[in-house]
């Protein structure tokens, strides 16, 4: 769009200088001020005319890229819309068809099962008709034979306490009588043989009492002879010698210059200072190989006395075990 501008402007020039005369020098300064009109008139006819050019082909262009952007938009959702139709019907139609092949194998694999277990289910009924024929027929024979085994027992029974039998049916008639009867003799008589069963029940209960008193008393002479006999065995009389044999163990072990330094392991009531005399004793005595017979007890017993001490099957356990029999295999007890 063409304008016109009008521009004003006051321009100051400052100045200063002197004046020399016979009078003197005469100094002055100054302002010079001048204004200024400039009058600027632009033309832009041409370029406004460009410019109108211009943006009607922009505009034109903009209208083309938005009809084209719709137009594939468009087109992306139609063929979006086909493409998921045709996936969607794919899929079912390939989820249909593996339900009906499924369907149809497990229709198969049931009329199958079905046919099994009507099969199953007819020998089951023939079994259970077999198991009440012979459980019928067990039953009859065993019932036969523990009917017989009753009769027998109570017939042994009978015979065994034939005695307390009787004993109970003589009471019974008794108590009848008693009952039964209006005479007066019968208390007489019945008191009589209350009275005789009584004493003999009593003179019983007195017997069985003595025995176990018998009994009792020869269980305690028995063991205080059996007493009496091992003190008398183990003690010693104060102006009689003789020896006591006590278990001890000598172990030598050696140091690290090659000195060997012995130890006694010895029951704790023994005197200290008898260690030195078991040691000189057993280094005088004369060693030789122990008998096969008394080497295989103690093999026996030592492996004895291994297998209690470790019980358990466990690597370590098992290593353990086989290393204590090895040195007891592989090495010779001398004995004095």
């Amino acid at each position: 769009m063409s304008y016109r501008r009008s521009i004003k402007r006051v321009i100051e020039i400052p100045y200063s200088g002197s004046v020399s005369n016979k009078a003197g020098t005469m100094y002055y300064s100054g302002t010079a001020r001048e204004t200024v009109v400039f009058n600027v008139e632009v033309d832009t006819r041409d370029f406004d005319n460009s410019v109108e050019v211009c943006t009607q082909h922009v505009n034109a262009l903009t209208d083309s890229v938005v009809a084209t952007e719709i137009a594939q938009v468009d087109s992306i959702h139609r063929n979006a819309d086909t493409v998921g139709q045709t996936i969607i019907s794919g899929f079912f139609k390939a989820v249909r068809s593996e339900l009906s092949q499924q369907m149809m194998q497990l229709q198969n694999s049931i009329d199958a099962t079905l046919l099994h277990l009507n099969q199953l289910s007819k020998r089951c009924l023939d079994k259970r008709r077999q198991m009440e024929t012979d459980y019928g027929r067990v039953a009859e024979r065993y019932s036969k034979i523990f009917t017989e085994l009753n009769k027998e027992l109570e017939s042994r029974i009978y015979e065994l306490d034939k005695a307390a039998f009787n004993f109970e049916e003589e009471c019974q008639n008794c108590s009848e009588r008693t009952v039964a009867s209006g005479l007066s003799g019968d208390v007489a008589v019945s008191a009589a043989e209350n009275s005789r069963l009584h004493s003999i029940l009593g003179a019983t209960l007195a017997k069985r009492r003595a025995l176990d008193s018998l009994n009792k008393a020869r269980t305690f002479l028995e063991r205080q002879v059996r007493t009496k006999t091992l003190i008398n065995n183990s003690l010693q009389d104060a102006d009689e010698s003789g020896s006591i044999y006590v278990p001890v163990c000598v172990m030598r072990a050696q140091g690290a210059e090659g000195e060997t330094s012995p130890e006694v392991y010895r029951n704790p009531d023994m005197p200290a200072d008898h260690n030195q005399k078991i040691i000189s004793t057993l280094d005088r005595s004369d060693w030789h190989p122990m008998q096969e017979s008394e080497l295989t007890l103690i093999k026996k017993f030592y492996t004895h006395q291994v297998s209690e001490a470790i019980g358990s099957d466990s690597p370590h356990d098992s290593r353990v075990r086989a290393y204590l029999t090895k040195f007891i295999n592989d090495n010779t007890p001398l004995c004095v």
